[in-house]
């Protein structure tokens, strides 16, 4: 999972979709051309924070980026 406060879109890698057993609610295809676009299922999951648990809606893809 990577954390983007500047990011328009949230990911989860479809392993951790897996792990975590998260329910597809729907899909949505993104990128800039046919050429790039891609189809992902978007999941709700929660961050449990120090204070309250967070909704995040993240879309579920088998990449998010290779390693460094």
């Amino acid at each position: 999972m990577m954390f983007d406060l500047g990011a328009q879109k949230s990911y989860v890698t479809h392993r951790v979709k897996s792990i975590l057993n998260l329910v597809s609610e729907g899909a949505e295809t993104f990128g800039n051309s046919k050429t790039s676009q891609q189809t992902a299922s978007r999941v709700e999951l929660s961050i449990l924070t120090k204070d309250n648990p967070v909704s995040i809606n993240a879309m579920a893809v088998p990449l998010i980026c290779l390693p460094i």
